[in-house]
């Protein structure tokens, strides 16, 4: 008995040296003497972002006789992406998304951007992966695979994309040859794969023989610098490079349906 009264005595005198210091403590952080910090959360990591790699970037692709698939790649500093395809029986307008994991970047299909509905991809199907390798675009292809059997491997498909701003007027002439021989092509759109056109050629040797040819249309990307308008069967191929366009035309017989007699295009133009 006198055994369970020391036991109780002393977790009595225990429990009131608690209570005795709970109330100082409580005191002081009344009066400031004690500020109780409270535990900071963990910090949580940065959002990672594609600004290391943003830019416009482009891959082409050929197939005979005659197949052409162009890609071009948007990467924005928001972790986004528009995906633009054109080629043989393919117009594709995606909106991704890009996450990345292990310094690799998912582009993960988010929306069509096309008129056409597009049933290949679901909305968070990995379309390909792009990663870094000394400044040089590694693509690993997922649903989104390429025309040639030798490019779906893992390898260096995308460029970035050239600035060749098209627009504008360039003229052919020659004062030698004839001062009736004068041609004049005006680009007045251009969008990421398509430049809108107009040809008006004088050709002629003098005054009283002079014949006249037209074109108003609309050429396709088949790379960064050339496109190709293509109508029954003519084909005009026009190449910029440095303020500077090359024709090259091609129609049945070898007679232009845009023209007189002895008019062509053909030529190299420079830009106004």
């Amino acid at each position: 008995m006198n055994e369970f009264k020391k036991a109780t005595k002393n977790t009595t005198l225990l429990l009131i040296a608690i209570i005795c210091l709970l109330s100082v403590l409580f005191v002081l952080a009344l009066t400031g003497e004690i500020r109780i910090i409270p535990k900071e959360s963990p910090k949580t990591a940065e959002k990672e972002t594609t600004e290391s790699i943003a830019g416009n970037y482009e891959f082409y692709e050929f197939a005979e006789p005659n197949i052409n698939m162009v890609y071009d790649l948007k990467i924005n500093n928001d972790n986004t992406a528009t995906i633009n395809i054109d080629g043989f029986q393919t117009l594709k307008r995606i909106k991704a998304k890009i996450e990345k994991s292990n310094n690799k970047y998912n582009i993960i299909y988010d929306e069509n951007l096309s008129e056409f509905e597009e049933k290949s991809y679901q909305k968070g199907d990995t379309l390909f992966t792009i990663y870094k390798v000394n400044n040089e675009i590694y693509t690993s292809w997922n649903k989104i695979q390429p025309l040639l059997e030798e490019n779906k491997k893992d390898g260096i498909y995308f460029k970035e994309a050239t600035t060749n701003v098209v627009i504008g007027k360039y003229e052919q002439k020659s004062e030698t040859y004839s001062p009736y021989y004068h041609s004049i092509i005006e680009i007045n759109n251009e969008t990421g794969n398509t430049i809108d056109f107009k040809i008006d050629t004088t050709h002629g040797l003098d005054i009283d023989h002079v014949n006249l040819g037209s074109l108003k249309g609309t050429a396709k990307m088949v790379n960064s610098n050339t496109y190709v308008f293509e109508e029954n069967e003519a084909k005009i191929t026009f190449e910029f490079s440095n303020n500077k366009l090359k024709i090259s035309e091609n129609y049945k017989d070898d007679i232009n349906p845009y023209g007189g007699h002895g008019v062509y295009f053909a030529g190299e133009y420079n830009k106004e």
